[in-house]
């Protein structure tokens, strides 16, 4: 009787969980490039080795490397390439750039302009980058933020990323969001290149009649320094299609 043995070999290929820098980030000093990664599978062979590439040159075969950004110009836009393998040679990679500036600009201390602007379903489309570069605010309250919490607020660092990149030779922008909203068509968040002191996402209020009442959407109290004046700012998203305000 003939014996045949058949070997099962790993087509999955590993899972980059993790990077930093991240997109469109801006980069300053020596900035850290590294990779996480998981292989899993049926039968998983485990991680193999990595690659990382700075505008198409490959820098490492380690998961991590020191970047030197301050041999680059301000405002010079590099990409960063990352590839994972395991021991069967399966990949898997990502491609992404980054903005250097090592010159740390200050924010306006006269006029500064103030943005309240819908990004519609979380950012669904690329036009709010689109509104929000081309009005170049220095603070801006967005609305519609329910899917910018995620992944510790990664894609509200993307915003503020893409915005001050643009933007380099101004200050960059921080940003916060309200947390473990539900709905992409709810929440608020403010970017701004003011230091953000604090941030307080509220849910309830007590009524003009005494009760505590849960709020349909939540406010938030942004705490701003303006040049050392301790601003406070609130941003809501009122219901809408409704003839009155519903709690």
């Amino acid at each position: 009787i003939p014996l045949v043995i058949i070997f099962s070999g790993e087509s999955e290929p590993p899972t980059i969980t993790k990077i930093t820098p991240v997109s469109y980030e801006i980069v300053s000093g020596v900035t850290e490039i590294s990779i996480e990664a998981t292989d899993f599978g049926e039968n998983p062979s485990g991680i193999g080795s990595y690659r990382i590439y700075i505008d198409d040159v490959l820098v490492t075969k380690e998961s991590t490397y020191d970047w030197d950004t301050t041999q680059y110009d301000d405002g010079s836009i590099h990409t960063i390439y990352l590839k994972v393998y395991d021991k069967k040679r399966n990949v898997d990679e990502i491609k992404f750039t980054v903005t250097v500036d090592n010159t740390i600009d200050p924010p306006p201390t006269d006029v500064f302009k103030v943005l309240n602007y819908n990004i519609w379903e979380s950012g669904k489309t690329s036009e709010h980058l689109d509104v929000i570069i081309e009005e170049n605010p220095d603070i801006a309250v967005l609305v519609e933020t329910g899917g910018l919490d995620d992944n510790n607020d990664r894609q509200l660092k993307v915003i503020c990323n893409r915005v001050g990149g643009y933007y380099y030779e101004q200050a960059p922008f921080v940003g916060r969001t309200d947390q473990n909203v539900s709905a992409y068509t709810d929440g608020e968040g403010i970017i701004s290149r003011y230091p953000i002191l604090d941030f307080f996402q509220i849910d309830t209020w007590r009524t003009d009649a005494g009760p505590i009442v849960t709020l349909y959407r939540d406010f938030f109290d942004a705490v701003i320094d303006i040049n050392g004046v301790v601003t406070h700012i609130l941003g809501y998203h009122g219901k809408c299609c409704q003839p009155t305000v519903y709690t």
